[in-house]
């Protein structure tokens, strides 16, 4: 806190008001110089404590890590001498199995002489099969020839029916056509003959029938003559 003794003495010597003013002005101003300074510190000493706190959990989280990674290392070193354990006991153990091996060995050269044998024999009889197959396979192909000749003709024999059938039909339908077109042509002259009596029985003048196209034309009271 500001030291304003200094102040207040000038304050009470004073006699004039304009010094009196000026000792009063001082005082205050010492008094809020300090306080800013203080409300400064105070502020500093905030964002200290704060980043000391930032730095205590930091420091912390460290130390955490730390000690797990040393309790992982620990483990690892465990798990390695374990290791380092088992492996001397497998080497004495393939030391071991070495000596069976060559044991085995002499035993392994017998039977593979007596396996390579038996492939010589298996060889000689897929040799015999190979030539058994060709064989089969020439008269699958003779087979195969005759059987697609047989196919081919079969296939010529149903078109050729087929081509029949179709000729057939077309040619009934021709027939009920012709038929349907005399029928009507038949229906038509004898329409045309009824018409020519008619005409006849009430006396329609100039009234001629044309027998190639058979077709009537009338000619009316107008001295035009007859076609």
């Amino acid at each position: 806190m500001a030291n304003i003794s200094k102040y207040l003495q000038n304050i009470l010597k004073a006699r004039f008001g304009r010094d009196v003013r000026s000792s009063i002005h001082d005082a205050i101003d010492a008094v809020n110089s300090s306080a800013e300074g203080s409300a400064a510190a105070a502020a500093n000493s905030a964002e200290n404590a704060s980043q000391s706190e930032k730095n205590a959990e930091t420091y912390k989280n460290t130390a955490v890590q730390k000690a797990k990674e040393s309790q992982e290392s620990a483990t690892a070193s465990a798990n390695s001498a374990q290791k380092s354990q088992e492996s001397a006991t497998a080497s004495a153990n393939s030391a071991k199995n070495a000596s069976q091996s060559e044991n085995n060995a002499e035993t392994y050269k017998n039977t593979a002489a007596e396996k390579a044998k038996e492939s010589q024999e298996s060889a000689t009889a897929s040799a015999n099969s190979a030539k058994n197959a060709s064989q089969s396979e020439n008269n699958a192909e003779t087979y195969k020839n005759i059987t697609s000749q047989k196919a081919n003709e079969s296939y010529n024999s149903a078109i050729s029916s087929a081509k029949y059938a179709a000729d057939a039909a077309e040619s009934r339908n021709n027939a009920v056509i012709a038929a349907e077109e005399a029928n009507d042509a038949a229906k038509t002259i004898q329409d045309k003959i009824d018409a020519l009596k008619d005409a006849v029985k009430v006396n329609i003048p100039e009234l001629k029938l044309d027998t190639t196209n058979l077709f009537f034309r009338y000619v009316a009271y107008n001295n035009q003559k007859p076609d």
